[in-house]
């Protein structure tokens, strides 16, 4: 007993030296992005990092004055990110719908950094102490060959991060969009006034009004000054991966109260990610590696873990700050994306069904299983007030707030013919599923053969056996049960988001493998000493089997590397690190309109605040419009926009073309080298060939007096 009161007296004035110099640290920050930004233009990383220091200390401070217990040491990390992305992005909601400005934002950030560091300080010299640390068996402590774990698990994240940096092939639409927002917010004195595509009015209902994620990014770019492309693709998105990673761990601390284990599993997880990484964003290595960044993926990769983390300790100590902490997260999580709100209630309503099953008589289990359903009560009241008196169904507003504005019939029945994306599988008598490629996964495949079975066997007396085969049961049958995956899709969700509420299964499966592993070998190693073998603990042969293991993984990660390394694909989306891009963002300082390759419009506004578009993703629609139609027994209305960029590249009339660029006020158009067009347009009276340093583009200015000349009509008065 003494002991352990010296350990957590050694501890506790451990944390109480960090936070004495978390003041310094802030004011180093400070000096960084703010006087010194300039002298240190040639060290980006150093002023990211100085950047996303001041962004964590908010959460920190939550972290370590309510929660630490609940996470563990390395669990800080994820955890206060956690919180000061809900806390800045519950902040900035207001902020984007009242239309103020990015400067006025990064003002009540400031204020709140500040007002952190002191409640952090003061709590500090006032001798208020952290939580005790949660008591842990002697034997469950990473020491020895345990430790070791460690290397894997760093070399394993650190080849995640590298390939999240050079991951060109695997850059999806979905980032793009979310630059351009980025972009728009950096340069525009009205927050989510106007798009960034075509610079027409927001809709009065639209996700980007209280999207506070995007907004979070764009201060992050200001604070650092870095530009908004860079930082999120190059720095902020490899740091993600590691901090989902130690999500993953903090986890596994609060499931099995022992950090060997946690580490093991999360060790584990990065071997399941590494030997999945290839260059398609539908991997589940690449997935993470890719699109971590997206407002959905970091409600699943960060979001999903910490908040069940903190159910799993409301339940396990009945506190309110576990709770509130718990209600806080799905608040927030809203205002990153919702589907993050969902995939946490598929998760913690299993934990709550399995934990109320085996506690029908106790009147504890009824309370506790009634607060985790209450936040979710609160967030829903408003939604199906809404629907009940309007009459709509929720999935109508969904669509409608689309945040890319896709037409809502293409939002509900693409998925249907695009399958190589692998979300939808059709059954017939319009029922379908989540695609079941997710249970062949060998590791998944396990935790379903073997590891629902070893949680049911400890159902009894195990809370972690409990919430992780509620959630595993429940997102099985919401994605895997026909009549109901059917009735999610169409009338909660949208099909095309079905494939998301499967997210919790690798998290739930994975988890469950490395707690069998754990207890295999703690039992061969029980067995060895017995048999007289001391020198061989749990802890070495955790590491041989982790091993072992990645042997196993190696060559497919090396290929998904190597595929990174050899460079991008001719043909893919890696078009959009082309230079002229880059060119066109710091070139064209003017407001304009830019003729493009429906393909390239996505990315266009993302590196230009100044440019806007003709068209948005129409092409998908167009190729596949026939069977859109089909499936939704009606007649979709494609964008004249989409249309006529589709027919100004498809080799129009010379007064086709005209009216098509007078339409939309076009100044400039942009065509591949390698085509036809290009060499049209180089000795077409009226467009102006401006010299780039791209040699897949050539861009064009265009002159309607010569142009209308040319063609035999009256020329436009004032040449516009």
């Amino acid at each position: 007993m003494k002991k352990a009161v010296g350990e957590s007296k050694k501890h506790g004035g451990t944390w109480r030296l960090l936070n004495l110099f978390l003041l310094p640290l802030a004011v180093a920050s400070w000096a960084v992005v703010g006087p010194l930004q300039q002298t240190l233009h040639e060290l980006p990383m150093l002023r990211f990092g100085a950047a996303l220091l001041l962004f964590l200390i908010p959460g920190y401070v939550i972290y370590e004055r309510w929660f630490s217990q609940a996470f563990g040491g390395a669990g800080a990390i994820p955890a206060s990110f956690a919180f000061s992305v809900s806390l800045f992005g519950v902040l900035g909601v207001p902020f984007l719908i009242l239309h103020e400005s990015l400067s006025a934002y990064l003002t009540l950030c400031g204020g709140v950094v500040a007002l952190s560091l002191a409640v952090s300080l003061l709590g500090t010299i006032l001798g208020r102490h952290r939580p005790e640390p949660a008591q842990r068996r002697p034997e469950e402590d990473i020491s020895g060959a345990a430790r070791w774990l460690w290397v894997p698990l760093a070399g394993g994240a650190a080849v995640l991060g590298y390939a999240a940096h050079v991951r060109y092939p695997m850059v999806d639409g979905d980032t793009w969009d979310y630059l351009a927002w980025i972009r728009e917010y950096l340069n525009t004195p009205h927050l989510a006034l106007y798009d960034p595509y075509f610079g027409e009015r927001i809709a009065a209902i639209s996700r980007v009004k209280i999207n506070g994620w995007l907004l979070e990014q764009a201060a992050l770019s200001r604070v650092a000054g870095i530009d908004p492309v860079t930082l999120v693709l190059h720095y902020l998105e490899p740091t993600l991966v590691v901090v989902a990673l130690l999500a993953f761990y903090a986890l596994g601390v609060t499931l099995f109260g022992s950090p060997r284990t946690a580490l093991l599993a999360a060790t584990l997880y990065v071997l399941f990610l590494l030997g999945h990484l290839e260059p398609t964003p539908q991997s589940l290595g690449g997935e993470i590696v890719a699109r971590v960044v997206q407002d959905k993926f970091l409600t699943r990769y960060l979001f999903l873990p910490v908040a069940l983390a903190l159910a799993l300790w409301f339940v396990r100590t009945r506190r309110a700050r576990y709770l509130l902490g718990f209600a806080f997260l799905c608040w927030a999580v809203v205002t990153v994306h919702p589907v993050g709100l969902a995939v946490i209630a598929i998760s913690v309503g299993g934990f709550g069904i399995v934990h109320l099953l085996y506690g029908l008589r106790e009147r504890r289990a009824w309370l506790e299983t009634a607060g985790l359903a209450l936040p979710f009560a609160s967030i829903a009241i408003g939604p199906l007030l809404y629907a009940i008196f309007k009459g709509i169904p929720p999935t109508a507003k969904l669509y409608d707030a689309d945040i890319g504005g896709t037409p809502p019939e293409v939002l509900a029945n693409m998925v249907f013919v695009r399958p190589e994306w692998r979300h939808i599988f059709r059954l017939g008598d319009g029922l379908y599923i989540m695609h079941p490629y997710l249970l062949l996964v060998p590791a998944i495949a396990l935790g379903y053969i073997a590891g629902v079975p070893f949680l049911v066997l400890r159902l009894r007396r195990s809370l972690p056996a409990r919430l992780l085969l509620g959630t595993l049961a429940v997102s099985t049958l919401v994605c895997y049960l026909p009549p109901l995956a059917t009735f999610v899709g169409n009338e909660v969700i949208a099909p095309g988001q079905l494939y998301r509420m499967a997210w919790p299964i690798p998290l739930a499966t994975v988890m469950t493998d490395a707690w069998m592993a754990a207890v295999l070998v703690r039992r061969l190693a029980d067995s060895l000493t017995r048999r007289g073998l001391r020198g061989i603990s749990s802890g070495l042969l955790a590491l041989v089997f982790v091993i072992v293991l990645a042997g196993f993984a190696a060559p497919q990660a090396s290929s998904g590397i190597r595929t990174l390394d050899d460079g991008p694909p001719p043909l893919d989306r890696s078009f959009f690190f082309d230079p002229i891009f880059r060119w066109m963002g710091t070139h064209i300082r003017r407001p304009a309109v830019i003729m493009a390759p429906d393909h390239d419009n996505i990315a266009i506004p993302a590196y230009s605040a100044h440019l806007n578009v003709v068209s948005f993703r129409g092409d998908p629609i167009l190729e596949h419009l026939d069977q859109l139609e089909k499936l939704s027994d009606d007649r979709i209305k494609v964008p004249q926009r989409d249309l006529d960029v589709h027919k100004f590249y498809s080799g129009p009339t010379m007064l086709e073309a005209y009216k098509i660029l007078r339409r939309y006020h076009v100044q400039y158009v942009l065509v591949y080298t390698q085509t036809p067009l290009n060499g049209q347009l180089m000795h077409l009276p009226g467009f102006v060939h401006i010299p780039t340093p791209s040699q897949r583009y050539s861009l064009f200015k265009v002159d309607y007096q010569e142009f209308a000349r040319y063609i035999g009509i009256r020329p436009p008065a004032g040449g516009s």
